[in-house]
């Protein structure tokens, strides 16, 4: 959800806790609750995500 808000609709993690996951489809497509978007989930989960930023934004782009 992270990689698909940057390339979307890039803004703020707080910004897409707060409007974006509600206002998009992508509880549907996931099958997921608004838990997955809470502050907290989307900060630990940024965390892991930085290490690998570069090589997956290179491969998502191709």
């Amino acid at each position: 959800m992270l990689v698909c808000y940057r390339l979307l609709d890039p803004g703020s993690e707080w910004r897409l806790h707060r409007d974006w996951f509600k206002n998009s489809a992508m509880a549907d497509l996931l099958g997921e609750d608004d838990s997955m978007a809470a502050k907290n989930t989307l900060y630990r989960c940024l965390d892991k995500l930085c290490e690998h930023k570069t090589p997956l934004f290179s491969y998502l782009k191709e």
